[in-house]
């Protein structure tokens, strides 16, 4: 039970931080790279612990390709 809900709270937490770092750099791509630079080390500890450590990183690298576009057409 303990290790589900573990898992669930890692899963949320990932996605929690992901969202905002996607609206964060739709607002501003200059403030959101400083933002995702500083929660990049949580971000990492997060989906490192993560059962779903394959698809965490699979949406990491996902996120990386939105941010770049959208840093590009701004």
């Amino acid at each position: 039970m303990t290790d589900m809900l573990n898992k669930q709270l890692e899963w949320f937490s990932m996605t929690v931080i992901i969202s905002w770092g996607l609206a964060r750099a739709k607002q501003d791509p200059t403030n959101a790279r400083l933002d995702f630079s500083q929660i990049k080390p949580l971000n990492e500890a997060v989906w490192k612990n993560c059962a779903f450590g394959d698809r965490a990183r699979h949406v990491r690298d996902v996120v990386a390709d939105e941010m770049k576009s959208v840093r590009t057409s701004s």
